[in-house]
C-alpha cells in the first residue's frame, strides 16, 4: 500500500504523540501509589500523636485530682477541731459547721468532678474506684449523710454522680463514730 509523505508524517505525530500519553499515565500511577503511600504514613503519624496526646491529658487530669485532694486534706488540718463534729463527738458551733459544710462542698465537688472524667474515658475503673472510696466513709457519718441528702433535694450534683454515690451508700450505715480514728475503723 502506498503512504503519501503526509500521511507519513500523521503516522509518525501519532505514534509520538500515544508515546507521550503513555508516559503521561506512567507518571499518573506513580504519583497515585507514591500518594497512597504518604496517605498510610501520615495516618500511622497520627494515630502515634493521638496516643500521645491521650496519655498526657490523663495524666495532667491524675495530677490535677491529686492536688485536688491535697488541698482538701490541707484544709482539714487547718480546721482539725471541725472534724470530730462531723463525727458527732462534739457539737459544732456556727462558724465549724459552715467550715464542715464548705469542706463537704469542696470533696462532693472534687468527687463529682473525678466521677465525670471517667465518665468520659479520661481515667479508668481502678483509678475512679480509688477516688470513690472515701465517699462511702465521709458520708456514712450522720453530719455527712444529712448534708447530702439535702444537697441532692436541690438538685445540686449531676443525676448520674447522684445515682452512683446513692448505689453505692445503700450498703452503708449512718456510723455512730464519734472520732475520725473509730469512723476509719482503727479504734473499736
Amino acid at each position: 500500500m502506498f503512504i503519501s509523505g503526509c500521511e507519513a508524517k500523521y503516522a509518525s505525530q501519532a505514534t509520538v504523540s500515544e508515546r507521550g500519553v503513555m508516559k503521561i499515565e506512567k507518571i499518573s500511577a506513580i504519583a497515585e501509589l507514591v500518594s497512597a503511600v504518604a496517605i498510610v504514613l501520615t495516618l500511622g503519624y497520627l494515630a502515634v500523636e493521638t496516643q500521645q496526646n491521650t496519655a498526657a491529658i490523663q495524666a495532667t487530669v491524675r495530677q490535677s485530682m491529686l492536688s485536688d485532694d491535697v488541698a482538701i486534706l490541707l484544709k482539714q488540718m487547718d480546721y482539725p477541731h471541725v472534724m470530730p463534729g462531723a463525727y458527732g463527738g462534739r457539737d459544732l458551733t456556727a462558724d465549724e459547721e459552715v467550715q464542715l459544710m464548705s469542706w463537704l462542698i469542696a470533696f462532693i465537688r472534687t468527687r463529682e468532678n473525678h466521677w465525670l472524667q471517667y465518665q468520659y474515658g479520661v481515667i479508668d475503673e481502678a483509678t475512679w474506684a480509688s477516688y470513690r472510696a472515701p465517699l462511702g466513709s465521709v458520708l456514712s457519718q450522720r453530719f455527712s449523710r444529712s448534708f447530702w441528702e439535702a444537697r441532692i433535694a436541690t438538685g445540686a450534683y449531676d443525676p448520674g454522680f447522684v445515682g452512683d454515690v446513692n448505689g453505692l451508700l445503700a450498703d452503708i450505715p449512718i456510723q455512730a463514730a464519734t472520732t475520725a480514728r473509730e469512723a476509719m475503723g482503727m479504734d473499736p
